[in-house]
């Protein structure tokens, strides 16, 4: 386990590392303090989906340019820059809020500028990786980052929540302001070599056209890419239908807290299994943890239990967790990093948006449907899909390229 924490030893990464701690505790406190400021506003459900698409329609429509400039520029000043006009923004909308004299226009504003800024910083994210570290350690950096994430994810929202009660929605979005301003510090120290290649002139489309040509020539990645993007369309059906079916058939919240609870535990294991798991063909084992994911809405639909979902997240978040690590891995090494933002950028692009699609037709087709049917059809769905990824036998027997370390 100390060798594969060893990686924290490259200033770079160790850098990036922290940078991403800030940025990613930022992302989940913002999450709770964010509906509270709005609520506190209005009462309008309409009014909420709206703040919250102001952020997440930028970054869809935007995160194609987002990945041509994190091909030509170097990447941590493209992330520092998004950083900085993150924190300016939530800044601003933090003293808005203090002050009392915000109004959702104000909101809906300042997400759009969050939404646009975001769009250049996910899809460097990947990039960035490779550049802070040595092929031989890429695995154990990203497993890493999943482990981050996963404990933010428990943690973020819980401090988020905390804050609102103690003080407000407004400071805790101040807070969230700083941990961009954090990240962009540790970004602003991290030195890349010059790739003089990547700073030209040109049209931003042709850009934008070569990365299209480059994602659409490698069949394993495009496949794979359009098959999650489907999967986090179906599994919207657990982030709607898991409230619906723990107030009516569970007994409340509390069920559903236990549940997402065991998620995020199961995330946190996963991140510890990539960090120690170095499987000879990692695609298929990736895609074999992924076949996990659906446990948790199957269950939903055939066994509306709480102890039995909560089970079936945690093993979810375990597959979830090893799939992202062998697979963000296996790009990283396999794609020209003059390309990796922008293949990054069509992956993102791909699960957001259909992710949103699938937020919006859940809970039209269960209401047509019945939550049972449709629950059950969105986890057979996936399965099915994943399983169509191992007719190729590209996908099946691709072998790992990175040595193995020694202990």
């Amino acid at each position: 386990m100390k060798n594969r924490l060893a990686v924290l030893r490259v200033p770079n990464f160790r850098r990036f590392f922290a940078a991403q701690g800030a940025s990613i505790v930022g992302d989940e406190i913002i999450i709770t303090a964010l509906a509270f400021a709005v609520l506190a506003l209005s009462d309008s459900p309409a009014a909420l989906g709206l703040v919250l698409a102001a952020r997440t329609v930028p970054m869809i429509v935007f995160m194609l340019v987002g990945g041509v400039l994190g091909d030509r520029l170097p990447r941590n000043v493209v992330m520092m820059t998004s950083d900085l006009v993150r924190f300016a923004s939530q800044a601003v909308m933090a003293i808005l809020l203090v002050w009392g004299v915000a109004e959702i226009w104000h909101l809906v504003l300042l997400q759009v500028v969050h939404g646009l800024a975001s769009a250049a910083f996910a899809p460097a994210i990947a990039g960035m990786v490779r550049d802070t570290v040595e092929p031989e350690r890429l695995q154990e950096a990203n497993a890493l980052l999943s482990l981050l994430k996963s404990t933010a994810k428990i943690a973020g929202p819980a401090l988020g929540g905390l804050l609102v009660l103690i003080f407000s929605p407004g400071w805790a979005i101040a807070l969230d302001s700083v941990t961009f301003l954090v990240s962009a510090l540790f970004l602003w120290r991290i030195r890349l070599p010059v790739m003089r290649s990547r700073f030209r002139a040109g049209n931003i489309w042709s850009d934008v056209v070569a990365g299209w040509q480059s994602f659409w020539a490698v069949s394993w990645i495009w496949s794979i890419v359009c098959v999650v993007s489907v999967i986090n369309m179906l599994q919207a059906a657990f982030n709607v239908l898991g409230p619906v079916i723990s107030q009516n058939v569970l007994g409340g919240s509390v069920a559903w807290g236990i549940i997402l609870s065991a998620f995020g535990g199961g995330s946190v294991i996963g991140g510890f299994v990539s960090m120690m798991w170095r499987p000879q063909f990692p695609l298929r084992t990736a895609l074999l943890c992924l076949a996990l994911f659906p446990l948790p809405v199957l269950a939903l639909g055939a066994f509306p239990s709480t102890a039995a979902i909560a089970a079936a997240a945690a093993v979810a978040g375990i597959g979830l967790m090893v799939f992202n690590t062998l697979w963000d891995t296996t790009i990283q090494t396999r794609v020209d990093a003059t390309m990796l933002s922008r293949i990054s950028s069509y992956e993102w692009t791909g699960s957001m948006g259909f992710r949103s699609l699938g937020l919006g037709l859940v809970g039209w087709l269960a209401a047509s449907q019945g939550t049972e049917v449709v629950a059950l059809a969105s986890g057979l769905g996936q399965l099915l899909l994943i399983g169509t990824l191992f007719l190729s036998a590209q996908i099946r027997t691709m072998p790992r390229t990175q040595p193995v370390l020694t202990e």
